[in-house]
């Protein structure tokens, strides 16, 4: 699987309301909790572009799992702010990132171009949400069950 980057609120675009995040993250809420998964409201959802670009950079060094669960956990369980550079350092060096070559990296932008060629070709293959997954030809949008994977492709995904 190759993961690609995906804004869900993409840089200069209007925020929702306070009222519409809550809203959406209950869906969000109840789909983990199916899953087993616990996580909480974050009132700094904001831009995760800066945070992108850190996975891209993660992915670049070989820690893009760890960076990646240190960046979802510090999202949707400790409800820190992603957009925060000070906060994203944090988590590459406690993924095993050089801190100073990340904050360099983030502060000189330089993995911008590698995010924004990600954001083109999501464009291109109209993704509107997130996960998409592309199999050949098949698309299967959303989190889904195993089923909906056998079902679309005749296949069991490979899982680990």
């Amino acid at each position: 699987m190759e993961w690609k980057a995906y804004e869900l609120m993409p840089e200069g675009r209007p925020r929702p309301t306070l009222e519409q995040l809550k809203k959406g993250f209950e869906s969000f809420k109840r789909t983990a909790a199916k899953e087993g998964l616990q996580v909480n409201f974050n009132p700094h959802f904001s831009s995760s572009r800066l945070a992108l670009e850190g996975a891209k950079y993660a992915q670049e060094k070989g820690k893009f799992e760890a960076y990646n669960q240190r960046l979802f956990e510090a999202q949707f369980v400790k409800s820190m702010d992603i957009a925060d550079l000070d906060v994203l350092t944090n988590i590459a060096e406690d993924a095993g990132l050089n801190r100073h070559d990340f904050w360099s990296a983030m502060e000189e932008r330089r993995m911008k171009e590698a995010v924004e060629a990600d954001l083109a070709e999501a464009k291109r293959l109209e993704v509107m949400a997130v996960p998409t997954f592309f199999i050949g030809e098949s698309r299967i949008v959303g989190a889904q069950p195993e089923e909906a994977f056998i079902k679309k492709l005749g296949v069991r995904p490979l899982t680990y």
